[in-house]
């Protein structure tokens, strides 16, 4: 029989490992009994004491199987934390990563039964972007290898990678199989029990160093994506557990992911490997897993360590601190803000810091030492011994809060969402405190005994939860807001958006519920002007509309909670493509021109085509644009368009018919000309300045006035008078613009 099989065979054999408690019994009946009796009982034992003598176990159920409840003394103990996020269905060859990491997984494993006491964490394996999806599926107990392979191929990569709260559960699981008496239940509380990246701020781990050596293999194909520090983990969890080593196995990693993670494994005293095929990771799996097993075994205690041990306090006087959430608690809390000052002269203090676990350089005396998180604080005096470590640990007489909002049962965390948390004066209804307001999305909040009230508002849905919290409790609030969210775009009868295609600009979309209360039996709920506006709405039926000018589009949505509604809102409009420019020029104008549209009763009463300086009334326009070779998007219908040119306004104007999904080019041409103006002392001389200019129509009436040296403008054909002020001389000129014509007039004070 191999060696391997015999280790694991005893420790599973009650008669092995308990002769004492089994053999004399036994011995005694069978004196007692006569030579028929004696042969039965042969007969009926025979399995038994074979199975003793051959070192193998004998199950009666034929069942057989470890006793997890047991592990074996002193075996070297590992935990195994396995990558389920989704990533790990990506292909590697021409297989999966994660085909690839259970096939390695089972082979490294053989032939190591009885010689590791391995546990198993995974993470991301039950539900799609939820980071506290992480399970313990075999606590630490001496390994089975069948039974490990068994447990992996059922579960399957469909989440994210919460690495930090992983470490953190695997570290808790080495703990409670430690061998140290004073370890007790790491979570501190007999029911409800921190686990996850959501667990701070209560550490995951035990509160001592087991004498027992521990490992955490980690197998991952990326780099932490749920908010947390991998590395800040390691070095917490390696001041809690000092005996605790971190390997990392890399499988077909980013080199950025890898670079970031190469801490886990240097902080954690442990070995990275990067692996980038099957054959890989089995040698690096074997490797680790048959170094942790040669490690030495340890029966209990240190015994060299505790015979050495002085009842004498050793090293130079510190003091380490702690703050749990209540007396009898063992677990340590995260993010304290400590304050230790002498107590003679408390005025500065010495030691100022927010910190898990500090230990502090002191000199001998007393101190008074304040612990504070959230809203629970703690005070008391202590004397610092002359030698050694003086250990204190302050209850903050607290319990803890962690509220997390799904939007369906079924659903993953929602983002985003605003939660308050007030205290319920009790005996009166609605005479609530309000103490903390966050937009994260797991808050926690450590607070005094007491009720409370904490309310969600994500979108138009609002939730309120009521607890009670006494002293030590960790409640886990999980509130379902059974919201939905509903996407929105509108595009034109021709299914054409506007710049991109995909949607029209300019929308207003708005959003009504049935209301027999409301004027029409509708109220509205929600409105927005972005193009493609997204809401989060309480499931149920709603009455979307999409406004654009003078068309509109309306459309009953049925929201479902947790779902995701698209609706394409389709309005019956035709496009309008504007272009202008002066008669007698190619060149379109690309500035100084502004288009308005009215409906065909607006727009003043001038004549269709060029109009000098026409001046309808602008304010009444539908749609108004400085944009070059517009795309005007309107219902079907008659318009009239108006565009003016540059200061002068002159303007041009035209009608156009349009059809839904119809495309119209519509071309206003202006008569105009280009006036360029300057007032010089001698010909040709530079221009003056210290000016004002007037231009005058034939009427009289001003239509330009500018205090620029040498402007210029387009004016309408036609004639003007120009008049310029200098030094409070004022010189005039009359000229005729022509259509297409461009004059540059230059006024010399000399000849006038």
């Amino acid at each position: 029989m191999p060696r391997a099989t015999q280790t694991a065979t005893r420790g599973r054999c009650f008669v092995c490992r308990h002769p004492a408690r089994v053999l004399p019994p036994i011995r005694e009946l069978v004196i007692g009994l006569s030579a028929g009796a004696l042969l039965a009982f042969a007969v009926l034992f025979a399995p038994v004491f074979a199975s003793f003598a051959l070192g193998q176990e004998y199950s009666a159920t034929g069942r057989g199987g470890l006793d997890y409840g047991q592990p074996d003394e002193g075996l070297p103990r590992a935990v195994l934390v396995l990558d389920q996020s989704g990533s790990m269905w990506g292909g590697l060859g021409r297989s999966s990563k994660m085909k690839i990491a259970r096939e390695a997984i089972a082979q490294s494993l053989l032939g190591l039964d009885g010689r590791l006491a391995l546990g198993l964490v995974a993470y991301g394996h039950r539900r799609r972007g939820y980071c506290g999806d992480i399970e313990a599926l075999q606590p630490v107990a001496p390994l089975n290898a069948r039974r490990i392979a068994g447990i992996i191929k059922k579960i399957q990569p469909v989440g994210k990678t919460p690495i930090s709260g992983a470490l953190r559960e695997a570290a808790r699981l080495l703990s409670e199989a430690s061998d140290d008496p004073d370890s007790g239940d790491p979570s501190g509380a007999s029911g409800d029990r921190a686990r996850g990246p959501d667990a701070n701020p209560v550490r995951e781990g035990g509160a001592k160093a087991s004498r027992q050596p521990g490992s955490i293999v980690l197998l991952s194909d990326g780099y932490e994506n749920c908010r947390q520090d991998p590395c800040a983990t390691v070095r917490a969890l390696r001041r809690m557990m000092p005996g605790l080593r971190f390997h990392v196995i890399a499988l077909a990693m980013k080199p950025e992911d890898l670079q970031r993670i190469q801490c886990v494994a240097r902080l954690g005293g442990g070995k990275l490997v990067e692996v980038a095929s099957r054959d890989e990771l089995e040698e690096a799996l074997s490797e680790v897993f048959t170094d942790i097993a040669a490690a030495p075994r340890f029966s209990g205690w240190d015994t060299a360590a505790r015979g050495a041990r002085s009842d004498e306090p050793q090293g130079p006087p510190r003091l380490a601190l702690r703050a749990v959430l209540a007396e009898g608690q063992r677990l340590p809390l995260e993010g304290v803000y400590w304050r230790v000052r002498n107590k003679a002269d408390g005025a500065k203090p010495l030691y100022e810091k927010t910190a898990t676990a500090p230990v502090i350089d002191l000199a001998p005396g007393r101190y008074v030492v304040e612990a504070r998180l959230g809203l629970v604080s703690a005070r008391r005096e202590v004397e610092v011994q002359r030698r050694g470590t003086t250990r204190v640990s302050l209850s903050l007489n607290g319990g803890l809060i962690r509220a997390r909002t799904f939007a369906s049962r079924a659903g993953a965390i929602l983002d985003n969402v605003y939660y308050t948390l007030s205290r319920r004066e009790p005996g009166s209804a609605g005479n609530e405190q309000l103490l903390a307001v966050s937009r994260e999305p797991s808050p926690a909040y450590v607070v005094p005994p007491g009720a409370y009230a904490i309310t969600v508002r994500h979108g138009l849905a609002r939730r309120t939860h009521n607890v009670t919290i006494r002293a030590g409790d960790v409640r886990n609030i999980d509130i379902v807001l059974d919201v939905g969210t509903l996407s929105l775009r509108a595009v034109a009868a021709d299914g054409r958006g506007e710049g991109d295609g995909s949607a029209l600009r300019r929308m207003l979309f708005l959003i009504y519920e049935d209301d027999p209360a409301a004027p029409g039996g509708l109220r509205e709920v929600a409105r927005s002007a972005a193009d493609r506006p997204v809401f989060t709405l309480p499931a149920g039926l709603y009455h979307v509309i999409a406004r654009y000018g003078l068309v509109q589009s309306r459309k009953r949505v049925t929201i479902r909670p947790g779902a995701r509604t698209e609706q394409v809102m389709v309005l019956a409009a035709g496009r309008i493509l504007g272009e202008a420019r002066i008669r007698g020029e190619k060149r379109a104008l690309d500035d100084l021109v502004t288009y308005h549209v009215f409906a065909a009763a607006q727009g003043g009463t001038a004549a269709e085509g060029a109009s000098p300086n026409l001046a309808p009334d602008l304010e009444k326009a539908l749609v108004r644009t400085s944009v070059p070779a517009p795309v005007i998007r309107l219902g079907a219908g008659r318009y009239r368009l108006v565009a003016t040119l540059g200061p002068t306004r002159v303007a041009a104007t035209t009608t156009v018919a349009l059809a839904p999904g119809e495309s119209k080019r519509a071309l206003l041409e202006f008569d105009a000309g280009w006036l360029s103006l300057r007032l010089v002392q001698q010909p040709g001389g530079p221009p003056l300045g210290d000016v004002f200019w007037r231009v005058l129509d034939d009427r009289g009436e001003e239509v330009w006035s500018t205090g620029l040296p040498t402007p210029s403008a387009p004016l309408g054909a036609g004639a003007y008078e120009v008049q310029v002020t200098y030094r409070e001389r004022r010189f005039t000129r009359r000229l005729v613009v022509h259509s297409g014509e461009r004059q540059d007039l230059e006024l010399v004070t000399s000849a006038l």
